[in-house]
């Protein structure tokens, strides 16, 4: 379960405001008062979402660690920046990877020669298998990023997280999970809603210093 403040800054937007529920393609962001380390200002791109319970993966916060550096046949083909991206707390000592395909499969179908290596999600993305032949891979995709470990939420836990104002569900694309620069990803995103929700992009990651 994250942490959430309890506290209310005076300049903090009130919400509700329009809300999205969550579904693979969204986006959820942490909202300023999640401050669990975990999740704090992350952002999480949703790729299941089910009576069963949701899972994602944090696109915002790239490691220091090369892909090379434990995947060497992956390093030149995966998008900048080509490290390992920190995809959440589960499973952290495994690697996912996802991948960017073109075609027009349904979601949730196979795509390419060989269906057991990449199968599709929604918005063109796929989860593909690390252990397939790289330059088969890259014949199918045109954008590749691998993230250690992902998110993961029981059967109803991510609606009481939101109940109690932990995340902001919000439009997502495979422009998000590839962006160049995802750093800044989680300011960038809350800019493009409509307001009040874009103010909390100007929200200072320590109050105190405000």
């Amino acid at each position: 379960m994250c942490t959430v403040s309890t506290e209310r800054p005076d300049h903090l937007p009130s919400f509700p405001v329009r809300r999205l529920e969550p579904a693979p393609g969204r986006l959820l962001i942490a909202a300023p008062l999640l401050t669990e380390d975990t999740f704090k200002r992350t952002v999480v791109y949703l790729l299941e979402h089910d009576g069963a319970g949701t899972v994602g993966v944090v696109i915002n916060r790239p490691s220091r660690t090369p892909v090379g550096q434990v995947l060497p046949l992956w390093q030149d083909v995966v998008s900048e920046p080509s490290v390992v991206f920190g995809g959440g707390p589960v499973l952290v000592d495994g690697a996912l990877c996802l991948g960017q395909v073109g075609g027009d499969e349904g979601a949730g179908g196979e795509v390419g020669e060989d269906e057991s290596s990449v199968r599709r999600l929604t918005d063109g993305l796929a989860t593909v298998d690390l252990d397939a032949d790289v330059a088969l891979i890259t014949g199918m995709t045109t954008q590749l990023r691998i993230f250690a470990g992902h998110a993961g939420w029981s059967a109803g836990q991510l609606d009481g997280e939101l109940a109690q104002g932990a995340w902001f569900v919000v439009p997502g694309s495979a422009a998000d999970v590839f962006s160049d620069e995802p750093r800044t990803l989680w300011s960038r995103v809350l800019r493009r809603q409509p307001p009040p929700l874009r103010l909390v992009a100007t929200y200072p990651p320590d109050p105190s210093l405000n």
